[in-house]
This record gives C-alpha cells, sequence and structure tokens, in this order.
C-alpha cells in the first residue's frame, strides 16, 4: 500500500499496483484510473441532480427551511462524491472486478446511515408523500439512491472511453 495525492493534502491509500502506475511521472488527469474515477463524479453528480429534483417532492423542509436549487445541488455534490469513495474499491482491487452489485448493497448501507441522522438531527423531514420502508421507518427513495445511482454511475463510466 501507498499514498497517492489527489488535491492538495487529501491523500488516498491505494494498492502498490496503482500507485506505481499513478506515479509514473505522466499527468495524473490523463491517467485511465484517474479518468474512470472522474467519469463516475460526473455521472453521479448528474444523476444525482435529477434524483434530487425528483424526490425533493418527499420532503417538508431542510433545516426547517425552503428547500432551494442550491440546497439540492450541494446535496448532488456531496452524493457523488459518497459515490466515489464507494465505488474505489471496484476500481484500484482486481477482487472486487466481478462484485460489482456490491455497490448497490454498500450504498444502500450508507444511505441508511445517512438517513438516521439527518433525521435524528433535523437536517431534513419527511412530508406525507414519502414512501417510508415500515421496518426502518426511513424514506424509500433517499435508501435506494446512493445504491442505485452508484451501481449506474459505476456501470455507466465503465463504457466512457
Amino acid at each position: 500500500m501507498c499514498s497517492v495525492r489527489i488535491h492538495g493534502a487529501y491523500s488516498v491509500m491505494v494498492s502498490t499496483r496503482a500507485c506505481g502506475a499513478l506515479s509514473q511521472g505522466s499527468n495524473p488527469c490523463r491517467h485511465p484510473l484517474m479518468k474512470k474515477i472522474l467519469s463516475i463524479f460526473i455521472v453521479a453528480f448528474i444523476l444525482n441532480v435529477v434524483w434530487e429534483n425528483l424526490h425533493s417532492i418527499f420532503y417538508a423542509n431542510y433545516m426547517g427551511g425552503e428547500i432551494t436549487e442550491f440546497i439540492l445541488l450541494r446535496a448532488s455534490f456531496w452524493d457523488a462524491i459518497i459515490i466515489v469513495l464507494i465505488t474505489l474499491p471496484f476500481i484500484f482491487y482486481p477482487t472486487f472486478k466481478n462484485k460489482s452489485w456490491l455497490i448497490i448493497l454498500t450504498g444502500i448501507i450508507v444511505s441508511i446511515f445517512i438517513e438516521y441522522w439527518g433525521l435524528g438531527s433535523h437536517r431534513w423531514a419527511y412530508n406525507s408523500l414519502m414512501p417510508i420502508i415500515p421496518i426502518l421507518g426511513l424514506g424509500l427513495t433517499p435508501v435506494i439512491q446512493l445504491g442505485l445511482l452508484g451501481y449506474v454511475s459505476f456501470k455507466t463510466a465503465e463504457n466512457i472511453k
């Protein structure tokens, strides 16, 4: 394992093989792995903007106020970041190559924690239109969002040359 500096002070631990490939003096933005990560981010961001706008009708408020387009764009940005983080093992570790379905499971688990945190801290609230998962008491659309869009983003990025 080694550390690869992605931007500024942030670094990511990756396998020695991936690290060697990234540090051969080439422009990191031109490296196929970095292109894939950027592609996943862009696809995830676009899908999340659409998703956030469509399912915003299920929310009563955000932090007690109106849900604005800026709030939806900011949520989409962070959702895309989370999706990139969820997909990193599937990019850097060949063991996960044929197990991309785990992105769905991981995304759902992450979403459940985020929803419990958001509802518990009163950052957002559902309105009566939100379909609720009975056992969890959480909204269906936010729970499936990261898993579904993460998987679609990952698979779409695989087909971008």
